[in-house]
């Protein structure tokens, strides 16, 4: 009976995904230069890699006023964090690394219907406001 078990667990189990049209071609790529004997191969050593790589420490349900008085305590504790953040987004920004998504744009005059669309989420990603020039 406990070599069945042993068996049963070692057996694994299947998942599916779904990919983009590019990157099952660059998968397909892959395995067809011989890195990879096949699409199975490279998804499960994919996963075996993100998961090596991470750890959930903690997980921890707080109200929301209680989570507004951690975030409060720790940049309290944390002085420098939003510049320090600020510093290197900036950077990622002149080096090309990072390209905010702008998906709308407001004259200034609309600043106030600007926050009402990003609060209704009818904006995806940012909402630019533009000065008259």
């Amino acid at each position: 009976m406990l070599q069945k078990q042993k068996l049963a667990e070692e057996e694994g189990l299947q998942a599916a995904v779904r990919l983009s049209r590019s990157d099952h071609a660059r998968v397909r790529q892959l395995v067809e230069a011989g890195l990879y004997r096949s699409f199975a191969d490279f998804l499960r050593e994919a996963v075996r890699d993100k998961l090596s790589c991470m750890e959930v420490v903690s997980v921890k349900k707080v109200e929301p006023k209680e989570a507004e008085h951690m975030i409060e305590n720790y940049l309290k504790e944390h002085p420098g964090y939003f510049a320090e953040a600020q510093r290197q987004l900036d950077q990622w920004y002149i080096e090309g690394k990072l390209r905010p998504a702008v998906s709308r744009t407001y004259p200034l005059a609309q600043a106030i219907q600007a926050l009402d669309d990003l609060a209704a989420r009818q904006v995806v990603g940012k909402a630019a406001l533009t000065m008259a020039g």
